[in-house]
C-alpha cells in the first residue's frame, strides 16, 4: 500500500469512528424512552466489548500476558472506564447529547495544558489562544439566553472529560510497547466484573420494553465497539495526531444525530459555539503535537 492511499484510507476509518463513536451516544436516549435504564446500558457495553476482544485475540492466537505493573494499569482504567460510562450517559438525560460530546470533547486541550504545566511540553502562545477560544466558544454554546441549560448535565460532561483525561495520561504509559489490544482485554474484563458486581448487588437494570429499544441498545452498542476497533486501526496508519484532528469532529455528528434521531435543536450562537470549540481543538491538536490524543490507545468511552 502506497502511502497516500494509507493515508487516505487511514483517515475515512478515523473518520467512520468519529461518526460511529457519536452515533453510539445518540442511542441513548432512545433506548431511556423506552423504559431502559442507564444501568442496562452500562451493563451490556463492556461485557459485548470484552467478548469482542477476547475473540479477536483468540482468533489471532496472540499471547496475552502483561507485566505486573502494566496489568495495574490496566485495571484502573478499567475502574476509571466505568467512571467515564456513567457520567456520559447520566449526562445526556439532562442536556442535548451533540452539547454532552462537546463539553466531554474539550478534554484534549485540557491534556496539552496538564502537560505543559507538568513540563513534559512547551506552553506555546498559540497554544494558549487556542484554548481560550476553545472555552469561549463552549461558553457560547452552553450558555444563551434562549437555551437555558441543566446544570446537572454539563456537571456530568465536565466529569466525562476528567475521566478521558486520566484515561489518556495512565494508557499513554501503560501500553506503551505492548499490545493496546491485549491491554484492552484486561480493561474490559475489570469494567466487566464491577459491572456484573453492580448487576447482582446495585441497581437494578430496567431493559427496554419493546423491540424499538433493544435495537437502538444494540445498535449503540455495536457503534461504540466498532469505533474503539476503528480507532487502533486508524492510528497505526496515519498516527495520534492526524486521528485526533479527524476524531474532534464527533460533536458535528453528536449533534446531526440527536437532530436526526431525538429532534433536538440548537441555536445560532451555538452553532457558532460548536464551530469555536471544534476549531479550537482542532488547532491545539497541531500547535501541541503527538501528546494530546482524542481517545487514548486503551480507550471504551
Amino acid at each position: 500500500m502506497t502511502a497516500p492511499s494509507r493515508i487516505w484510507i487511514g483517515s475515512a476509518l478515523a473518520l467512520v469512528s468519529a461518526v460511529s463513536f457519536a452515533f453510539n451516544v445518540a442511542c441513548g436516549p432512545l433506548v431511556y424512552a423506552d423504559g431502559g435504564n442507564i444501568h442496562a446500558v452500562n451493563y451490556i457495553r463492556p461485557i459485548s466489548f470484552f467478548a469482542c476482544v477476547a475473540a479477536w485475540l483468540l482468533i489471532a492466537r496472540r499471547p496475552i500476558r502483561l507485566p505486573r505493573l502494566q496489568l495495574l494499569g490496566a485495571v484502573v482504567l478499567g475502574l476509571i472506564l466505568v467512571f467515564e460510562f456513567y457520567a456520559v450517559f447520566s449526562a445526556v438525560q439532562y442536556i442535548p447529547v451533540g452539547l454532552t460530546i462537546l463539553v466531554m470533547y474539550t478534554y484534549p486541550i485540557i491534556v496539552a495544558l496538564l502537560d505543559g504545566l507538568l513540563g513534559r511540553s512547551r506552553l506555546s502562545p498559540w497554544l494558549l489562544l487556542a484554548l481560550m477560544v476553545t472555552f469561549a466558544g463552549l461558553a457560547l454554546a452552553l450558555g444563551t439566553p434562549e437555551a437555558a441549560l441543566d446544570w446537572r448535565g454539563v456537571a456530568l460532561a465536565c466529569m466525562a472529560a476528567a475521566g478521558m483525561c486520566a484515561l489518556v495520561m495512565i494508557s499513554e504509559r501503560t501500553t506503551a510497547g505492548y499490545d493496546s489490544k491485549v491491554v484492552m482485554l484486561y480493561l474490559t474484563a475489570t469494567a466487566s466484573v464491577v459491572m456484573a458486581a453492580l448487576y447482582l448487588t446495585g441497581p437494578e437494570a430496567v431493559w427496554p420494553e419493546t423491540g424499538t429499544g433493544f435495537a437502538a441498545l444494540a445498535a449503540m452498542t455495536a457503534a461504540y465497539i466498532l469505533a474503539t476497533f476503528l480507532l487502533f486501526t486508524s492510528i497505526t496508519m496515519i498516527g495520534p495526531v492526524r486521528f485526533s484532528a479527524i476524531d474532534n469532529t464527533a460533536p458535528v455528528w453528536a449533534t446531526l444525530f440527536g437532530m436526526m434521531l431525538l429532534g433536538e435543536s440548537l441555536e445560532p450562537l451555538q452553532w457558532l459555539g460548536i464551530a469555536l470549540v471544534v476549531g479550537g481543538v482542532v488547532a491545539a491538536q497541531f500547535l501541541h503535537g503527538p501528546a494530546v490524543n482524542t481517545r487514548p490507545s486503551s480507550e471504551a468511552a
